[in-house]
Parts: structure tokens; sequence; C-alpha cells
């Protein structure tokens, strides 16, 4: 897999004045050497979602004419999450000239019987058209390896918001707003409504799977 260009878009948001250099030395700090600062600095409101298509532009010039060679189209941003099943990475489509987050499959899903099991959840999410459901844009060999691509949707994850809005300590040391625990609590309830009527159990609902967009 190609170098992710991450640095240099921190680089160019320095020299813009969008980011301090202490922002970045925090991100590094808070998601350790190993975890995209990037995205811990999106996630947290530090770095505005809508100047990563200028910094890209900026950190990586676009060449003149975009060719029909597909090794050029996806160019790595930054790792947005990993665990023992997938990895997720946040890749410019230059063909589209949109953000997508591409997630690999684990060695577990490389075995025996692992391509058919991959293939649940596109096969799932096509059917899938709804404000609160992630939408699929294909299933294709992204650097030679099989992904599943998808619209990248700005914001953290719901267990991130709670540990955000706790402050220290444990994430009951603070009660949680009735109003934004309804909407979020709505939202859920109403995409999940979605994947039942077309016949789909999500069998893993938890803070961790859910983004929740500012």
């Amino acid at each position: 897999m190609r170098a992710h260009v991450e640095p240099a878009l921190l680089e160019h948001a320095i020299a813009r004045g969008l980011l301090r250099a202490a922002d970045v030395t925090q991100a590094h700090n808070a998601c350790g050497s190993g975890s995209s600062r990037l995205a811990w600095l999106l996630r947290e409101g530090r770095l505005p979602v809508h100047s990563l298509a200028s910094l890209f532009a900026a950190a990586v010039p676009r060449p003149t004419r975009i060719g029909t060679d597909e090794s050029e189209r996806y160019i790595p941003v930054a790792a947005l999450g990993a665990g023992g099943a997938a990895a997720v990475v946040l890749y410019k489509d230059e063909w589209r000239a949109d953000f997508l987050a591409v997630k690999f499959p684990g060695p577990v899903m490389q075995e025996d019987g692992g391509f058919e099991q991959l293939l649940r959840e596109p096969r799932a999410l096509c059917r899938l058209v709804h404000p609160a459901i992630v939408a699929l844009v294909d299933v294709r060999p992204v650097e030679e390896r099989l992904a599943i691509l998808m619209e990248h949707v700005p914001g953290g994850t719901l267990r991130h918001r709670m540990e955000r809005n706790s402050g220290a300590g444990s994430v009951r040391t603070r009660a949680w707003p009735v109003a934004d625990a309804l909407s979020i609590l709505s939202d859920v309830l109403s995409g999940l409504e979605a994947a039942h009527e077309h016949g789909i159990v999500h069998r893993d609902v938890k803070p961790e799977n859910l983004i929740v967009t500012e």
C-alpha cells in the first residue's frame, strides 16, 4: 500500500493557519504513533472537514489531464480505524473528485469462505438508501486488495462523543443531554427500521459502530 499523504496535508494546514503545530502535537499524543492524527483532528473539530479538498489539492497537485489508468485513481490519505476483521482508510478518488472510506478485510476474511462473508455487507448495503445508513459506492480491488468503498461520513463514533462529553473519568460522570440522546436514538432507530424492512438485521449495534455528525 502506498504511503498516506496525511503528513503533507497537516503541513499545508499549519502553513495556512487552519491548524497550530500544538494541535498536531496534541493529536499525536492523544492517538499514538500508529493512529491517524488527521482523523482525530477532524473528529474533534480542530480541522474543518470542508478544508480537506483544498488541502489535498495543495499537497498532491492533480495532473493536467486525468488518465484512464486506475492504478492512479485512488490516493490514500489517512487511516480511519482498524480492528481484527478490517481496516478502514480514507482515500481520495481522483475520478470522482471525492473522498471515500475504504474498508479492507483483515486476515480472517481472507481464509476459506471469507470472500462470501465479506460480500454480505455490500450486498446488504446496496439494497439500502437511507440518510442514517452509510452509502455503498462499490466493491472492487484497491491497490490490488479487495475492498468495500463507502461514502466518507465526517464525524466520530458515538463512543468518542460520549467520552468527549463526559470529560475525564467514566462516561457516567455527567448526564447526557436528553435532546441530544433522543435525536441520536431517533436516527438509529430510523436506520434500523429501514434495514429490518429489507430483512437485514445488524447484530452489532453499539457506540463504536455509530457515526455521529456535528
